[in-house]
C-alpha cells in the first residue's frame, strides 16, 4: 500500500505542474468552442439563465454584485440590474428584460441574451441541437485573441530562464461518510519558482500554512522540488532529499517537449474548446496591459486531463492486487472529476511578457473508490476545492541555483510505513 501511495503522490506532483427553473439540457458555444459552466444553464419560460461568473468568463466582462444591485461593463457598455426585477438600464437607457436575474443557492443567474447582446455580442440558437451560439470578436493591434496567446508565450519562451512567485489560497470541502459531517480545510500556500528551459531545470520551494479554525497549532509545512536531467526530487520531513522514480517515463524529454513548442499548446487549448477572451486593459505601475481570460470548463479540462496522462505512465507496485486496485482509484478520480478553471494573464503591451496571472479553479469530485486496507470495499468520496492565486513573472534570463542533491535518498527504498507505526501515539 504504501507504494501505492507513492505512486498517487508522484502523479499529483506532476499533475501539479487544472431551482424553480429546469436545468437546462442545453450547450453553449462560444466563438466556435463548447463551454459547459459548472454551474448548469437553466431554461426558464423560454429565457436561458446563466451564472454570472460566465459572463465575464464568455466576453471578458467585469461583473461586481452589491446586495441586490449586479454592475456589468465591457468596454464603453454598462449594463445595471437588480435581482429579482425586469427593469434594468444599459448605458443610461431603460430597457425591460423577459426574465428577471435571480439567486440559486450561491450563484447569480442572469439573462444571456439579453446581457451579451447589450455587451455587443451577436447570440443566435440553434434549435435542433439546442445549442446558443455566441459570437465576440475582438482584437488588440490587430491581433485576435489566439494571436495575442501565441505571441505572449513565445515571448516568454524566447528567455531561458525565469522565476515565478505565487500566492494561493485553497478550500477545501470533503464529506466525512463515518460522521455524515464536512470536513474543512483551509490552506495559505507561498511558492517560489526557478525555471530554466535548456537543460530543463526547476526549482520550487513552497511554503503552506493552516488557516483553518479548526487547526489553530498546524504546522507549517515547507516543501522544496527540483526536476533536473536525473529526474524528480522532493523533501520530506525527516528524510531529507528523496527521488522520485517513474519507470517507462522520460521526465526531461515531457518537459522539453511542453516548454518548447507554443503553437502546439494553443492548438490543444483550441482543440479542448477553451474560451478566451479580452478583458479590460490595466494600468499597473504606469505600465499597460493587455489582458485575457482564459476558461475551462469540465469538458476542457478533463480533455486537457487526459492528455498529459497519456505521457504520464502509472507506477509499477511489486503486488499485481495493489496495482490494480491503484489503476482503479484514479480511473474512478479522473471519470467523475469536475473542474471549471479560470485565469485571466495581463501581458505587457511593449514586450508581450505575460507578467501577471490571477487563477480561480473549482474542482468537484463525487464517486466512490475502492478501501485497499478493508477488502477493497466501496468507501464514499464527496469532495469540493475551490483555488485562488496570484502569480508574478520576474528575474528573465537570471541565472539561479539548486540546493546540493548528491546525499539524496531514493524514494522507493524509504520505509516509510515502520516510521509511521513506530510514532508514539498522542
Amino acid at each position: 500500500m504504501r507504494k501505492c501511495l507513492v505512486g498517487l503522490l508522484t502523479l499529483l506532483l506532476l499533475l501539479v505542474f487544472i431551482v424553480p427553473a429546469v436545468a437546462a439540457d442545453l450547450t453553449l458555444n462560444v466563438n466556435g468552442n463548447v463551454y459547459q459552466p459548472l454551474t448548469s444553464p437553466q431554461l426558464q419560460e423560454g429565457t436561458t439563465l446563466v451564472p454570472l461568473y460566465a459572463i465575464e468568463r464568455m466576453v471578458g466582462a467585469d461583473v461586481s454584485q452589491s446586495e441586490e444591485n449586479i454592475v456589468i461593463q465591457k468596454d464603453q457598455n454598462t449594463l445595471l440590474l437588480t435581482l429579482n426585477s425586469t427593469q434594468a438600464s444599459l448605458n443610461d437607457s431603460l430597457i425591460t428584460l423577459l426574465q428577471a436575474p435571480i439567486q440559486v443557492e450561491d450563484e447569480i443567474m442572469v439573462p444571456l441574451r439579453a446581457v451579451l447582446e447589450g455587451l455587443g455580442a451577436t447570440v443566435d440558437w440553434a434549435g435542433e441541437t439546442r445549442t446558443v451560439l455566441v459570437s465576440f470578436q475582438e482584437q488588440r493591434d490587430g491581433m485576435t485573441t489566439e494571436d495575442l496567446l501565441l505571441k505572449s508565450t513565445e515571448a516568454l519562451a524566447s528567455y531561458n530562464t525565469y522565476k515565478v512567485r505565487a500566492d494561493m489560497t485553497q478550500d477545501m470541502q470533503m464529506l466525512n461518510p463515518d460522521s455524515g459531517e464536512t470536513d474543512q480545510m483551509e490552506m495559505q500556500m507561498l511558492m517560489e519558482m526557478a525555471i530554466q528551459n535548456e537543460p530543463v531545470l526547476v526549482y520550487a520551494k513552497t511554503e503552506a500554512v493552516s488557516t483553518s479554525p479548526e487547526l489553530p497549532e498546524a504546522e507549517d509545512i515547507i516543501t522544496e522540488i527540483v526536476i533536473n536531467e536525473d529526474g524528480l526530487y522532493m523533501t520530506i520531513p525527516e528524510e531529507g532529499w528523496v527521488k522520485l522514480t517513474i519507470p517507462g517515463m522520460d521526465l526531461q524529454s515531457y518537459l522539453e517537449q511542453s516548454n518548447q513548442d507554443p503553437l502546439k499548446s494553443l492548438q490543444d487549448l483550441s482543440e479542448a474548446g477553451v474560451v478566451i477572451s479580452f478583458g479590460q486593459d490595466q494600468e499597473i505601475n504606469n505600465r499597460s496591459y493587455w489582458v485575457l481570460n482564459v476558461t475551462m470548463g469540465p469538458a476542457s479540462f478533463s480533455q486537457l486531463l487526459n492528455q498529459t496522462l497519456e505521457g504520464i505512465p502509472l507506477p509499477e507496485v511489486d503486488d499485481q492486487n495493489t496495482g490494480e486496485v491503484l489503476s482503479q482509484i484514479l480511473q474512478k478520480l479522473f471519470d467523475n472529476m469536475k473542474a471549471d478553471m479560470f485565469y485571466n494573464m495581463l501581458i505587457n503591451k511593449e514586450t508581450l511578457i505575460p507578467e501577471f496571472m490571477n487563477l480561480y479553479s473549482t474542482v468537484e469530485i463525487k464517486t466512490e473508490i475502492p478501501d485497499p486496507e478493508n477488502n477493497n470495499e466501496p468507501v464514499s468520496l464527496d469532495m469540493t476545492m475551490q483555488q485562488t492565486g496570484t502569480y508574478e513573472y520576474f528575474d528573465l534570463n537570471e541565472s539561479f541555483t539548486i540546493p546540493d542533491l548528491s546525499q539524496a535518498k531514493d524514494l522507493q527504498e524509504l520505509d516509510l510505513d515502520s516510521k509511521t507505526e513506530q510514532a508514539p501515539a498522542e
